[in-house]
């Protein structure tokens, strides 16, 4: 039987289990991509290995907010004061933590993977490589950024007994950034891998694929700023209502929005990393693919917005 107490320590569980197997298998693919690097040629190796070494420390990152959420929920958890409300919350925020966490270590892995195995096929062009993979992986890593935020603002509704409908309210939060993050940051992940392993195809094709990236980036991400704004508006308007019926739209909001954000972020990153791959093939054509690719991200980010837009009618019904 899952008592609020047993509820209340699943989530700092799920937290730091969840971020530990992310990150820790996204860190063995990028070590794995350094030594297939350093199997096809040695020169480079100083500038390979470093790359490594600061990839690998960004995308630890993830784990030492969720450790850092851990630490925090386990010291705020009392056996008198956990309700079935506060026990929901502290389960959804830490599962949010997790997973979020997870997803973003494993794919802001894909950048360092491929950065090292382009700085071993471009080893004179190694340092601005390594520049690009700092910059793709910092924009990854907001997404986990977004749930520590949402994690430390629900904390602060927990610190005394809330009823179970309140306590939904703040799961449904945890929700819809949970699984709104999941999709955009695969896709970035399936994008940076294309945009590093472009540039060690063709490094004069940097000043183009540069741009490109900052764009494409920016465009899947949008999801995930739509699921932040969900979250925040259902823990600040709907968490101090009593009714059955506003719970239910909570928990639809969060679905709606949380859900519609997954294919969105992944199709947009399939998109970017094939046009990105043209780009390194055909720099000549980069207005042209730029003009393309924009257009057809725009549209798939339309049913982002559907989502959105059903996500606050429910809301506000």
């Amino acid at each position: 039987m899952l008592t609020p107490l047993i509820l209340a320590y699943l989530g700092p569980i799920f937290a730091i289990i969840f971020s530990a197997l992310g990150v820790a298998f996204g860190q063995g693919f990028g070590g794995f991509g350094a030594l297939d690097g350093l199997e096809r040629q040695k020169m480079g190796h100083e500038a390979g290995f470093r790359t490594l070494m600061i990839g690998l420390g960004i995308t630890e990152s993830g784990a030492i907010l969720a450790f850092v959420a851990v630490i925090l929920s386990i010291f705020d958890i009392s056996k008198d004061t956990t309700t079935m409300g506060v026990g929901l919350a502290r389960f959804g925020s830490g599962f949010a933590m997790g997973l979020v966490a997870a997803v973003v270590g494993f794919s802001s892995s894909m950048a360092v993977k491929e950065a090292c195995k382009s700085i071993f096929r471009q080893p004179n062009f190694a340092q601005k490589i390594t520049t690009f993979m700092l910059i793709t992986q910092s924009i990854i890593e907001a997404p986990v950024i977004f749930a520590f935020i949402i994690f430390l603002i629900i904390k602060t509704f927990v610190v005394n007994p809330i009823s179970l409908y309140q306590g939904m309210h703040l799961f449904a939060a945890a929700l819809v950034i949970a699984f709104g993050c999941v999709g955009p940051t695969i896709g970035q992940g399936i994008f940076v891998k294309s945009a590093c392993h472009s540039i060690g195809l063709n490094k004069s094709a940097y000043s183009k694929i540069f741009p490109f990236t900052l764009f494409s980036q920016a465009i899947i991400e949008t999801p995930v700023i739509f699921s932040f704004i969900v979250s925040f508006l259902l823990i600040y308007s709907k968490s101090s209502s009593l009714l059955f019926t506003s719970v239910v739209s909570s928990l639809a909001a969060a679905i709606a929005m949380g859900f519609g954000a997954i294919g969105v972020g992944i199709s947009t990153g399939y998109v970017a990393s094939k046009a990105c791959k043209m780009i390194a093939e055909n720099p000549d054509n980069y207005n042209l693919i730029l003009r393309n690719t924009l257009m057809t991200q725009a549209i798939i980010e339309s049913s982002a917005i559907y989502s959105l837009v059903i996500a606050l009618f429910v809301m506000w019904k």
